[in-house]
């Protein structure tokens, strides 16, 4: 059995990384993942720290479960999973989910082009507060990979 793959995708919001997840999801069959499209609901996006919080949680235990072949119930299947994970540490600890410090998942990090916060602003279709936008934009750093 091939390793899964998972692509993370990641950038400020309006960036254009759930648009470009979709495609990349379509194009190669993998699953998607988003934590915001479990904020949505009735079509509305219902945005707090702590929904969020609890959406990233949920996402994180389905990537688990789609990817981590050290885990007997798990699917084994490739992986987009996008969002904004600003720092090194958010990208790592998804990493740990589905075993990649391991060698059991190969990972791909996709970094959308960085946006200013005002650019962030207007584009962005989630209404985020501009204080979690600049919060976001502090904290990011550029993927390098693994030292």
């Amino acid at each position: 059995m091939t390793k899964p793959i998972l692509t993370i995708v990641r950038g400020l919001p309006g960036s254009g990384k759930s648009t470009y997840a979709r495609k990349l999801a379509a194009e190669t069959g993998a699953m998607l993942i988003e934590p915001d499209a479990l904020l949505v609901r009735g079509g509305v996006y219902w945005y707090t720290q702590g929904r969020y919080k609890a959406a990233r949680g949920c996402a994180d235990r389905i990537l688990g479960m789609a990817m981590y072949t050290g885990c007997k119930e798990a699917i084994g299947c490739d992986v987009v999973y996008a969002d904004v994970l600003p720092t090194h540490f958010d990208i790592m600890c998804l990493m740990e989910i589905v075993g990649a410090m391991y060698g059991y998942t190969t990972v791909t990090v996709i970094d959308m082009p960085l946006l200013t916060v005002d650019e962030s602003m207007a584009r962005n279709r989630h209404a985020v507060r501009r204080k979690d936008i600049e919060r976001m934009a502090r904290e990011w750093e550029p993927w390098k990979g693994i030292d």
